[in-house]
């Protein structure tokens, strides 16, 4: 390295070729930037790529659902909504989501359970077993047939069931 002093302000120097920090005439950074380019690039590539793809569900009954990921069969997907039975003031209303939970209110209360289709039947129960089990209407209502007490089924006879009609 050579350094030179100037004959009128008598200040030290360096030749531009010879500065460390002189980035472009050094080939190392060069290299290096020209390789975080093409990085740069392979990534962005395959960002676009991935974030383009979408689930092709294997079974074709499958309808992927937004709630948590949780797949819904074409069956299902119309099970989702809102139901009522009225008989003189009361009302009982059945709100069946996405996520397979059945909220259910009543005069007596609010209830939630887990609901599923088994057996061409809609079975819906809490922690401890129990609930009930409907059928699923050409019109698309429901039938409670059954309760569910402790996991066990008592069907019920034909006066006992109640219709919900869909409104939602």
């Amino acid at each position: 390295m050579t350094i030179t002093r100037k004959r009128t302000t008598g200040q030290l120097s360096r030749s531009a070729s010879e500065n460390p920090l002189n980035f472009s005439e050094s080939g190392w950074c060069g290299r290096i930037l020209s390789a975080m380019k093409t990085l740069i690039l392979i990534l962005i590539g395959l960002l676009v790529v991935g974030c383009g793809m979408e689930y092709i569900p294997q079974d074709p009954k499958e309808i992927k659902s937004t709630d948590l990921g949780r797949v819904l069969t074409l069956e299902e997907k119309k099970v989702v909504g809102t139901y009522e039975w009225k008989t003189g003031k009361d009302v009982i209303r059945l709100i069946f989501l996405k996520s397979g939970i059945m909220k259910s209110s009543s005069v007596l209360g609010d209830k939630e359970n887990k609901w599923e289709i088994r057996d061409n039947e809609i079975h819906a129960e809490d922690k401890v077993g129990n609930g009930g089990c409907y059928s699923i209407e050409p019109n698309g209502d429901l039938t409670k047939n059954a309760v569910l007490i402790d996991g066990k089924r008592s069907d019920l006879t034909k006066e006992e069931q109640m219709t919900f009609k869909k409104i939602k």
